[in-house]
This record gives C-alpha cells, sequence and structure tokens, in this order.
C-alpha cells in the first residue's frame, strides 16, 4: 500500500510527526496507515480524493440539475441520456472559436472547482433541455479529486530532479507531464529516462520527478494529485494514536500508585474530528433528485 493506493500519509511522515517510532519500513506502521485511512474515508462517505475519473448513473426525474456526489470535479467528460449523448455547453472567450465538441447555449455545463480547499459538490445544469423521467438514464463521466494542473517546472541541471510545489499537500499520483510549448506529452517510466520520459515521484519523496539530462533547461508542465493538508494530518494522528494504543489494548483508565489516575479517550479524538468534517460528504447516492 502507499500513496498510489489511496493511503493519506507515508511511514517517513508519521514517524517525523512522532519524533521516534519503528524501525522502517514497518509493517506496523503500513497495516495502521492503511486502516486509519480507511476509517477516515468511511467517515468521509466519499471515494480516494485523487484525481480519477468516474461513471455515474442517475435516475431522470424531469429537472435541468443533477448534484455530482463525487468532488471536486475538474473536468466534465461527456453525458448520456438514454441512448443519445447529450453536447457539453461551454462558453467561449471573448474573441475566440468555440472549443471543439462543445456547443454554446444548449447541452450539459458544470462550474468546475475553483481550487478552494475543501471544494464543494459540483451542479450538472442541462442549459435549455431537461433530464427525462426515467430508471438510470442518465450517465455522467467525469474528473473529480484534488489537482494541481499544469504546474510550470523547468528541467535542472543534474541531478536532473525537480520538486513541485505541493501548496495545499502532499503529492499522492502523478497526472501527467507535457512539454510547455507544443503539449506533446512525456513518457512515464521506472528508471533510467532518456529523452521525453520521467520518473514519477516515490513514497520516500513525494513530488520529486526525475528527468533526463537530454530535457535539462526544458519547460515543462506537470499535473498531480495532493492530499489537502488537514486530511494527512487526521492520518498521522490516528496513526499515532493507534501505535501507542497498542501498549494499553482495552483500557479505558488506569491508577498511578493511588496518587492520581488517567483516564484514556476512546474511539476518533475531537480534533481529528474536527480536521475531517470539512472533508464530508452530504449529497445523497446517484440519484436524481431536484436541487
Amino acid at each position: 500500500m502507499g500513496l498510489l493506493s489511496g493511503d493519506l500519509t507515508t511511514q517517513q511522515r508519521v514517524v517525523t510527526w512522532m519524533g521516534t517510532g519503528p524501525t522502517q519500513p514497518s509493517a506496523i506502521l503500513t497495516q495502521l496507515i492503511s486502516s486509519m485511512t480507511q476509517m477516515i474515508y468511511s467517515r468521509l462517505s466519499r471515494s480516494r480524493v485523487y484525481s480519477q475519473t468516474f461513471v455515474r448513473t442517475f435516475d431522470g426525474v424531469g429537472n435541468m440539475q443533477l448534484v455530482l456526489p463525487d468532488y471536486p470535479v475538474t473536468k466534465l467528460i461527456a453525458v448520456q441520456q438514454g441512448n443519445c449523448t447529450v453536447p457539453l455547453s461551454v462558453l467561449p472567450a471573448p474573441g475566440a472559436a468555440q472549443p471543439t465538441g462543445t456547443v454554446n447555449g444548449f447541452g450539459c455545463r458544470v462550474a468546475l472547482w475553483d481550487g478552494q480547499l475543501p471544494g464543494e459538490n459540483a451542479t450538472l445544469e442541462f442549459a435549455n433541455g431537461f433530464f427525462w423521467q426515467g430508471a438510470q438514464n442518465i450517465r455522467v463521466t467525469y474528473q473529480a479529486g484534488y489537482l494541481v494542473a499544469l504546474e510550470p517546472v523547468v528541467v535542472p541541471t543534474s541531478p536532473y530532479a525537480a520538486t513541485v510545489q505541493q501548496l495545499y499537500g502532499i503529492w499522492s499520483r502523478d497526472n501527467g507531464v507535457v512539454y510547455a510549448a507544443t503539449g506533446v506529452a512525456l513518457t512515464p517510466v521506472a528508471a533510467s529516462p532518456t529523452a521525453g520520459q520521467y520518473i514519477p515521484p516515490p513514497d520516500a519523496t513525494p513530488g520529486l520527478y526525475t528527468f533526463s539530462a537530454a530535457d535539462v533547461n526544458a519547460n515543462l508542465l506537470v499535473s498531480y494529485s495532493f492530499i489537502p493538508a488537514d486530511l494527512e494530518e487526521a492520518c498521522i494522528q490516528m496513526v499515532a494514536e493507534r501505535y501507542v494504543y497498542r501498549g494499553r489494548v482495552g483500557d479505558i483508565s488506569k491508577s498511578l500508585g493511588g496518587q492520581e489516575s488517567m483516564r484514556y479517550a476512546r474511539g476518533m479524538p475531537p480534533e481529528v474530528k474536527e480536521l475531517i468534517q470539512p472533508y464530508v460528504s452530504v449529497v445523497y447516492p446517484n440519484i436524481g433528485a431536484p436541487v
């Protein structure tokens, strides 16, 4: 398991936060990070928060809007109603041509994520139309998750590696690298990159991209998923709590020489609940409901 699987932190960052901890790699920390990650996601009622493509099916109820359950939405890909493809309605920039594959004034549109945390659910709108009544007759394909898109990076000289900014939380998944001038995509490889190739960051150094000597001084645009800092902090605190809990399994309180006693909290600490509360989804399951 690791950041690519959706874990909310890494062993090194947990040990750094604790100050002390087991020697790495640690099977105990691996287990705790994955289990605490899953517990937090269960409380959030959300899928993994890295950027990914979702295909959701809804009941049409004759209205003009559908609330998409996964967020933040960064791209609307396709909308299908019955056996028909609904065109995407996009308002072009002033003086610019209509984007390929879209129309203006009719079709589906959605306000994409503005980059602010924690984000919110997006509402899919049918401009000058409506979603027909029917059971499971609306299918929407879109991208959602916390994403930094097209961050500028210049390949440095030896060792040809650059770390992305990660302003709102640690890197968690690579979403592609392109040349800024042409938009041509570079190819990810596991080792020894050549021209037009790169090595995505490992868990040990989140955000560190390694390139080829042939691409020194190249201007690139890097897209990557990230984990909001407060969600990672919540996971780290839960892992630290459960690690210490091994020495007092089942204990509710402890007397110290009859002079004083200690009482232990059970379940998720209130400070962790405060950290994750802004990210909890309150949207109903995939049904077409008036909003």
